[in-house]
């Protein structure tokens, strides 16, 4: 293990609930460093925070299967830390047995300018099929949003199934053939297009889903309000793009990538000046073990984004209904 890696997991601390993680976070220069601040797009300083978690989403879950997946998150709480290699590795191993069927992909994402934070949340729900994407200027509450809803629960069980099936095929034709068979039979998913209360939905049934889903976003984009809350998203957005196109500082989250491209965000708001300055990134720092991984950012970075708090992570209790209630 490197001498950065042991400095990082030294002063970071396991994720409460354990769940699997990657993080990176790097400071931003927007333009060149010698530029002055309105050179910089007005802002003087920024840094950004990228967390991709598995969460056990444990709502729903049978006394049997909460007594059992309490005491496992006890075990790990406790033996994880003193652990060597190999010990981690199976309780690592019971972990993702537990996670089996009720995970919850949690990508999120703080840009923080001039100490005023834009997060971005992307979550994708394995048991019911749900996806939830949500952008939010913090100080202002100006937001943009875009979930995606299987119609029929039994449809997406089906789906996941077959799917599965896809994926295991021995050769292209038969894979070919079940893809056909779930275009054929698919209840399809509803999408929800929101900025600040205004909505667009559309289904995927719809012809015209593609076209309609690309031209959702710039048709409600006028209503994010107010103008400086919308500016912040814009310059967000135009960061997160950079930080997709890292391939040094931020290689092990956007492997997995932070949003999905179903998600549109390439319809959504842009700001010229970040896109006319051009960004890059200094100071990074970023996880060591990839997704067999249960440690948090080191406290340096906790305490830079979050102060005294720990990482926002959502409660993984919420059925998926009340998560969406909380994010928006």
């Amino acid at each position: 293990m490197s001498l950065l890696a042991t400095i990082a997991l030294t002063s970071a601390a396991l994720m409460s609930p354990p769940m699997q993680i990657e993080w990176a976070t790097a400071e931003i220069v927007i333009g060149g460093e010698r530029l002055n601040v309105k050179q910089r797009c007005g802002v003087e300083n920024a840094r950004v925070l990228v967390v991709l978690a598995q969460q056990n989403a444990t709502n729903g879950m049978s006394r049997d299967e909460r007594k059992d997946y309490e005491a496992l998150v006890e075990r790990i709480e406790s033996d994880f830390p003193e652990a060597d290699q190999r010990e981690q590795a199976m309780l690592m191993l019971d972990l993702l047995k537990a996670l089996k069927g009720r995970t919850r992909i949690v990508s999120q994402a703080w840009v923080v300018l001039d100490e005023l934070p834009v997060v971005l949340t992307y979550i994708f729900d394995s048991q019911t099929g749900n996806m939830l994407f949500t952008i939010t200027d913090d100080i202002s509450g100006a937001y943009a949003s875009y979930t995606l809803q299987p119609s029929d629960s039994d449809d997406w069980n089906e789906t996941s199934q077959k799917i599965r099936d896809m994926l295991d095929a021995d050769n292209d034709e038969e894979k070919l053939a079940i893809a056909d068979e779930i275009n054929r039979e698919s209840k399809g998913s509803e999408a929800r297009f929101e900025v600040n209360g205004e909505v667009v939905a559309i289904h995927s049934t719809d012809p015209e889903f593609l076209a309609a889903g690309m031209t959702a976003f710039p048709e409600l984009w006028p209503k994010l309000e107010p103008p400086e809350g919308r500016r912040r998203i814009e310059m967000a957005i135009s960061i997160l793009w950079k930080v997709i196109e890292d391939q040094e500082t931020f290689k092990s989250v956007v492997q997995s990538r932070i949003w999905a491209h179903t998600v549109y965000p390439d319809s959504m708001g842009h700001d010229p000046c970040i896109l006319e300055a051009g960004v890059h990134f200094v100071d990074g720092l970023a996880s060591q073990g990839g997704m067999l991984n249960l440690y948090g950012p080191t406290e340096d970075t906790r305490e830079d984004f979050f102060g005294d708090n720990p990482i926002p992570m959502p409660d993984p209790d919420l059925s998926w209904k009340e998560l969406v209630e909380y994010l928006r």
